[in-house]
């Protein structure tokens, strides 16, 4: 049998106990459940091989998610700039609203555009912040500043000093219901 290499904690840690590997109570109950109905009696060689192929099949699931994503984030783009033309007669067809495709199996597609901005003058932006009330905040998530935005936007008020304020368009998938 092969000895062990140390590892660089062991010394340190020799006498710490094991912390549990998963935090949440009811995510262990389903392991535990899984170890007692699927591997429960496999020897280390044979849970290695488990999880080795686990592992390949999720490598494998995240690669067509990746190849996935490219197509949605494509047909997006393009169901965008035909909803940005307003050249096709299915924007609006059967009782949509003029920026939605409804489709025969009662699935919707909705294009609305938000607000979205970036910082042009970072100086400017910054003392706008400070001006505003923001200076407490070490760096404004671009979240806040986007809700920021939108709020002067819907007030009428214009945006922060520093901001260039454009749009950005958001794509909305209501899946048809179904009796399952």
């Amino acid at each position: 049998m092969a000895r062990r290499q140390p590892g660089k904690y062991d010394a340190v840690l020799q006498d710490k106990p094991r912390m549990p590997l998963e935090s949440n109570p009811s995510r262990q109950m389903e392991i535990d459940q899984m170890k007692e109905r699927e591997y429960s009696g496999m020897s280390a060689e044979r849970l290695a091989m488990e999880y080795s192929i686990a592992r390949h099949k999720r490598d494998l699931l995240r690669a067509q998610e990746s190849e996935l994503q490219l197509q949605l984030d494509t047909l997006m783009q393009m169901l965008v700039d035909s909803e940005d033309q307003k050249l096709d007669p299915a924007w609006g067809a059967y009782g949509a609203n003029d920026n939605a495709i409804r489709l025969p199996n009662g699935d919707t597609l909705r294009i609305n555009k938000e607000p979205a901005s970036t910082v042009v003058d970072p100086e400017a932006f910054r003392q706008w912040c400070i001006a505003n009330g923001y200076e407490r905040k070490l760096q404004l998530h671009a979240g806040t500043r986007e809700s920021i935005v939108a709020e002067r936007m819907l007030a009428a008020e214009p945006p922060p000093d520093g901001l260039e304020v454009g749009t950005w368009s958001k794509l909305t998938f209501t899946a048809a219901k179904t009796d399952e």
